[in-house]
């Protein structure tokens, strides 16, 4: 079983000082060291990768 929290959400809400007002998969959009969406998908791929792994 495999769980983690996606940067913004959960205990890392401090991740993400100020959310977009547009909503907060488009946070940090317009630069990819910022993007939210990028560190989600980085964030999940990685966890996948520990799980591997570990299991």
């Amino acid at each position: 079983m495999l769980g983690f929290d996606i940067r913004g959400f959960g205990r890392s809400v401090d991740a993400v000082v100020s959310p977009s007002p547009d909503g907060w998969l488009l946070t940090g959009a317009r630069r990819p060291e910022t993007s939210v969406l990028r560190g989600a998908v980085c964030d999940y791929v990685r966890a996948l990768q520990v799980a591997s792994a570990l299991g």
